[in-house]
């Protein structure tokens, strides 16, 4: 009886299928059927989500009701309030605040104050000492923001990197405010890590990030088809790794809100 050519075998057989499907995974074609696949999967696994997420969204009805955007960072610090008062778990808001909200009359007032702390008591009377305290408050709304978020103690924020090698080295390392709740590439090994690099984009200011109870990226990959179905699970700046800020969401409790 003659034997059958190794041609024949399943082994082979199997061999030159895996070849093929190995040379061809990286082309377009292939890449686009796994795209439809997973995204047929999604869809499939989708399930009624948890009526303890709220998601505040800034839309057009929103800006209508409040105005037109940016909104002053007093609407969201009562935002902020109101969601403390309501009992809310953790609330992830997707706002950048990286730069000061800073009004023209805040330094005069802060002026005024100084002449006021050098005259009294024989000078002005204490109402004007008063009103201008007042003043100074209701003109900075960055402060009321931050104090806002210290009562609260349950508000995440997002930075956001540059996916790729910076240049150079750190102007400055990450603030504690960040790297409290990060985690750490052993020394020297920035360099081997497999961990995506990144430069910094947009961070909070410290006033009101140091109030936050935790703060990640919201860095994510952007398929080919504009589509997103992935982000990296840590980003490493230079010597240091942030998280996302979906990771700080889970490892706070069961989070009911989130605004953005």
């Amino acid at each position: 009886m003659t034997k059958a050519g190794f041609w024949k075998k399943d082994w082979f057989l199997g061999l030159v299928v895996s070849i093929i499907l190995f040379g061809a995974g990286s082309t377009a074609l292939i890449q686009g059927v796994e795209r439809t696949a997973y995204d047929w999967g999604v869809r499939a696994s989708n399930r009624t989500a948890s009526d303890k997420v709220v998601v505040i969204a800034i839309d057009d009805e929103s800006l209508r009701k409040l105005g037109r955007w940016p909104w002053s960072r007093d609407v969201h610090a009562k935002m902020a309030d109101l969601l403390a008062s309501a009992k809310a778990k953790v609330v992830g808001n997707l706002v950048y605040f990286s730069q000061p909200q800073i009004d023209p009359g805040l330094e005069y007032v802060r002026k005024l104050l100084e002449i006021y702390g050098r005259t009294a008591p024989a000078g002005p009377p204490a109402e004007i000492g008063a009103l201008l305290q007042e003043a100074e408050q209701t003109l900075n709304p960055d402060a009321k923001l931050a104090d806002s978020y210290a009562k609260a103690g349950n508000i995440l924020l997002p930075m956001l990197f540059d996916l790729g090698d910076p240049r150079g080295k750190p102007d400055k390392p990450l603030p504690e405010f960040i790297t409290k709740n990060q985690l750490t590439v052993p020394p020297g090994a920035s360099g081997d890590s497999p961990l995506p690099a990144a430069a910094m984009n947009q961070m909070q200011i410290e006033d009101i990030g140091r109030n936050a109870v935790g703060i990640g990226h919201l860095n994510s990959n952007v398929d080919v088809d504009g589509g997103i179905r992935a982000e990296p699970l840590v980003v490493r700046f230079f010597d240091q790794s942030v998280l996302p800020l979906p990771v700080g969401d889970a490892r706070r409790k069961e989070p009911e809100s989130r605004s953005g």
